[in-house]
């Protein structure tokens, strides 16, 4: 989980806790994978001078995350404000990102708010003639669905030209390199194995290697140090495996990890519909059983039966499975079946399979 990745100082857990009605603001920084108090802004009465002198403490060149206290009393809980501008690097976008839903965790942070540039932040915001989120804080359920929203229309416009982050989503989409783009034309025809590599500099995914190698064979192919992707195609059966070593850093898994949803947007949209997805540490992982396991498992009967359909003494009761699939039919589509008719009393005509539709 997200929280896992990072740790909390002793200085800000303090501040945190014991705040007192003191501070209105608690500016922190990620170091060394760790949420560090920075730097605090004191109650003064006025909001206007509290957002002044916040906007004054931050750069678009620096992200950082904002606990803000949302009553002027200091009796009321605290909101969190992620400040990731556009200008930052990728890379600390990515820490900031995921660091965002690790201190909601931590803290069980109930409203948050997101600005991507300084001159954004006012105290308008947190009024009732703006979003409102001091005194009606979201639910966790309705901060994720406006911050999708969000994310899938900043994404539609920007995902062609730069790597998008997205707090609400907390991953990013790198674009295509080049050579990628032509290894993936070439995969199926000359190829069943592909290893992509993140390019942290260039801001894109980049084409490692392309080769046509046996199942037997997937383990020795997988690195042991570095974090990876890698494309392997069993018999049409297109696999995304996604290789995080534990020789490996974690801010290098972290973002293999929120980049792996992109990769396969990128994927399907070159016509590569990806079958499974597989994570793994160790390159024995993915052996030949467990790629054919995986494969197996990947599509659940629309009408699975009970727990209870198969006798503990006895063999599997084929009449048992048959009958439970037939009525689950029959209670999926039976309120479809009574709209059905018209006003004049005319039914519609719909198939019910036949006895034998599921044997």
């Amino acid at each position: 989980m997200a929280h896992e990745l990072f740790s909390v100082s002793s200085e800000l857990k303090s501040a945190f806790e014991n705040n007192k009605s003191s501070n209105v603001f608690l500016i922190i920084e990620i170091k060394d994978e760790s949420f560090c108090l920075e730097g605090t802004i004191k109650f003064s009465g006025s909001e206007v001078r509290e957002f002044e002198q916040l906007r004054s403490t931050l750069s678009n060149h620096a992200p950082r995350l904002i606990l803000y206290k949302s009553k002027k009393t200091g009796e009321g809980p605290w909101t969190l404000i992620t400040f990731i501008p556009d200008e930052c690097p990728v890379q600390q976008r990515m820490v900031y990102s995921t660091g965002a839903t690790s201190i909601r965790e931590k803290f069980s942070l109930e409203s948050s708010v997101h600005f991507s540039d300084v001159s954004e932040i006012s105290s308008k915001i947190f009024t009732d003639s703006g979003a409102n989120y001091a005194d009606k804080p979201y639910s966790k359920r309705e901060i994720a669905i406006q911050e999708l929203d969000a994310a899938e229309e900043q994404a539609k416009f920007e995902r062609r030209t730069k790597p998008v982050p997205s707090s609400g989503l907390h991953f990013v989409t790198y674009p295509l390199s080049e050579g990628l783009k032509q290894a993936l034309q070439d995969f199926k025809r000359t190829s069943n194995w592909i290893e992509i590599a993140i390019d942290l500099k260039a801001g894109n995914l980049k084409h490692i290697v392309s080769k046509q190698i046996r199942h037997t064979e997937l383990p020795s192919h997988v690195n042991s140090t570095e974090a990876r992707f890698y494309l392997y195609n069993k018999q049409n059966d297109i696999i995304v495996v996604s290789a995080y070593p534990r020789g490996s850093s974690r801010k290098d898994n972290m973002c293999y990890s929120i980049s792996k949803a992109g990769l396969v947007d990128s994927l399907k949209e070159l016509g590569i519909v990806v079958t499974k997805k597989i994570e793994l540490e160790e390159p024995s992982e993915l052996s030949q059983t467990e790629v054919e396991t995986r494969l197996r498992n990947r599509a659940a009967s629309m009408f699975k039966p009970p727990d209870n359909a198969f006798s503990q003494s006895s063999s599997l009761d084929e009449n048992i499975i048959k009958n439970t699939a037939r009525n689950q039919y029959k209670q999926k589509f039976s309120p479809i079946i009574s709209s059905s008719q018209s006003s004049s009393g005319c039914k519609k005509s719909i198939p019910i399979p036949p006895p034998g539709a599921y044997e």
